[in-house]
Order: structure tokens, then sequence, then C-alpha cells
């Protein structure tokens, strides 16, 4: 059941009765009314809220969670504490930027856990650790040139593909091998689609951000064990352990990684939902998030500061209903070397994010057979 959450003002009365005290004196001070400077402050604040909220969007999903404006939350510190790191996409062969300002980002989910330490100690190693982290979740995300619509298109992490240097295999396995930088240009060169900026999420740090939100809605289509729990077919909030469970499964969905592909989408919406519920009334919940969420974000170092304060202004008209949700055409899985792949209709695949870099996706997928992220209750 959905637990109830409290308001700011009713948990934390007295730091209020402080915070007024405080002002006060400083009005005094400044030759001021107490109230004065109270109008002050919420001005400035609501303005870095409106930032902080949107540099979340960019940093958890770049640029999703436009919706939750209303946090009183600090952008430069929390802008700082971003993790970097280099790749290097330059090649001779690299396909061509689009023309417009429309961005692209690549979104990559890890267990930065499996490797026994932070991605960003190991993004400081003189080299790649190799097989040391595996990518559960890859999606491209074309961000328009308005930045009122958002598209997201889920690359299935078994899909059989070239990967330099390592002939044909899953493409997952670039990012095992080579990190962010071979698997940006793995999906460069299957895709035809620019990369701008490539930004990695460590999902085992995500279950804490789902805690702050107190869960995730989310509807289960039949009963389900997830983390060790037994939850009935219907509506949940699932956080932290559960969480992370729902967006992993896979071999007890009756498409496999298809349907895992699903999921993790239907979850990035439900959190967007979620997060947007977020406001005025509660900016400690916002901060708590905030703070968590830029721990365990890394992106790409051309993703400088200023660009994020750049994107997140841009993005402050932007809502969570305005992300469409794909996965990249396939035909179906085949066995190879004892192990299940995912085979990419490759003309279609290329038409497709032919059509997302010129930013004419809707016609395209209304001309073909596309799957597409289905309603709440009808996700496996």
């Amino acid at each position: 059941m959905p637990r109830h959450r409290h308001t700011a003002r009713s948990t934390h009365s007295t730091e209020d009765h402080v915070a007024h005290a405080t002002q006060d004196a400083r009005a005094e001070e400044q030759g001021r009314t107490g109230e004065q400077v109270r109008t002050e402050e919420r001005r400035r604040s609501g303005f870095v809220r409106r930032h902080k909220a949107m540099v979340i969007m960019v940093v958890l999903l770049l640029t999703l969670l436009a919706a939750v404006g209303g946090w009183a939350l600090y952008l430069n510190a929390q802008v700082g504490h971003i993790s970097r790191f280099e790749v290097d996409l330059d090649r001779p062969d690299r396909p061509s930027r689009p023309a417009g300002e429309a961005t692209t980002f690549l979104l990559v989910g890890v267990d930065a856990a499996q490797a026994g330490g932070s991605f960003e100690n190991t993004m400081k190693q003189s080299s790649w650790p190799i097989g040391s982290y595996r990518s559960d979740a890859i999606m491209v995300l074309r961000l328009s040139a308005d930045r009122t619509r958002a598209t997201v298109v889920s690359i299935p992490r078994d899909s059989y593909v070239p990967v330099d240097g390592y002939g044909r295999t899953k493409i997952n396995a670039a990012f095992s091998y080579g990190g962010p930088e071979l698997l940006a240009r793995t999906v460069e060169d299957a895709t035809g689609l620019y990369l701008d900026h490539v930004a990695v999420i460590d999902f085992a740090g995500f279950e804490e951000a789902t805690r702050v939100v107190d869960g995730v809605p989310v509807t289960l289509s039949r009963d389900e064990k997830l983390d060790g729990a037994d939850y009935r077919a219907g509506q949940h909030e699932l956080e932290g352990g559960a969480a992370l469970a729902y967006v992993r499964a896979r071999k007890s969905l009756p498409r496999g990684d298809f349907d895992r592909v699903q999921r993790q989408q239907n979850f990035i919406r439900g959190f967007l939902d979620r997060v947007g519920e977020l406001g005025p009334g509660d900016p400690l919940t916002g901060t708590r998030l905030a703070q968590q969420l830029s721990k365990l974000v890394a992106v790409d170092a051309d993703l400088t500061n200023g660009a994020i304060r750049s994107l997140a202004w841009d993005l402050r008209g932007f809502t969570s209903g305005g992300v469409d949700y794909y996965t990249v055409p396939t035909n179906g899985t085949a066995m190879v070397h004892g192990a299940s792949i995912v085979r990419l209709d490759k003309e279609a695949t290329r038409g497709m994010f032919t059509a997302l870099g010129k930013g004419s996706i809707d016609r395209w997928v209304d001309r073909h057979d596309v799957e597409r992220l289905p309603r709440r209750d009808a996700v496996s």
C-alpha cells in the first residue's frame, strides 16, 4: 500500500521557526523587515529549485525529470559532484552530426557493485578492467531542438552486433570490453546516429533513490517474487531491492530481454511521474533525491557544468508527458554458440535512427511496425 508522505512544513516546524528568526535578524541588520527578506529568498530559491530540478533530469536520465520544479536544491554544488570520464569517438567513419539543435545521449545502466568499487574510481585507472562491468540497460535519448519532446529508444543488451576488435557479439559485451567509449562507438556503428553525450548510471545506487520518493508505482501482470518477497498481481509501489529486481528480471518474463526492456522503460515512466509529484511543498525530499542521484551518475567530460546549466534552463518547460518510448526493430532471437541473442533488423534500425536524427521519428513509427511502451497494466 502507498505510504503517507508528510510535508516539510508538518515535520520541520522547529526548523521553520529557526529560519524565520535568522531571517528577522538579517533583516534588522539590513534595515528591512523579516517578511521582505523572506520574500526575496523565496524568489531566489524558486529560481535555484527550478534549475536544480532540471539538472537532476539532465543527470539521471539527462533531461527527463523537468516536471519536478520547486526543490530547494543547490545547483552549483550538486553539478560539481557529478563524476566525469573521457570518451573519444572521433574516427574517419564516424556518423555525421545531424543538422539542428537537437541533442542525443547514450544512457547506460550498470551495477558498479559487481566490480567491487565505484565507477568513478574505475574510470581513473590507467586501463579499463575488462569483464568487471556489464551494462544491463542501453538506451538512446534524443531531445528535440525546442526541448519540449524526448524520444527514448532501447537497445536489448543481447543484440548481436559487430564490436570493433572483438567481432560479432552481444552489444553489452562492448561495455565489458572497453567501457563507455567502446559501447558508444558500437552504438553509433549499429545505428548510424551521432551521439553527443554519454551517461552511465549505477543501478545499485538507484535503490536508495527509490526509497527517497517512497517507491515507484508499477502494475504487476501476475504474482511475482521480487528480492525475496512475494507480490500479488496488481498495483504496487516498489523501492529498494524489489525495484531493482523488477527492472532486472528477464528469465521469468515471457519474452525475456524484450520484456525487460519494457520494464525498464515502464519504471522510468513511473519514476518520472513520482518525482513530478514533488514540488515546493516537499523541498527536503527533493534535496535528498538530488544528493543521491548526483552520486550514482557519471557523464562524459564534454558535458561540462556550464553545458548542464544551459540545458537545464532550456528544459524549464519540459514535462514527463513529453517522452515517447520505443524498442529498436528486431527480427526476433536466435542461438549462437549456445547463447541466446537478439537479431537486429539492420535496415529498419538504420531507418529508425535516421528518422530520429532528422526529427521525423513520429512519421516513421506511424509507417512501421515498431514496439512501443504499452499502458502500465499491459507491461509484463
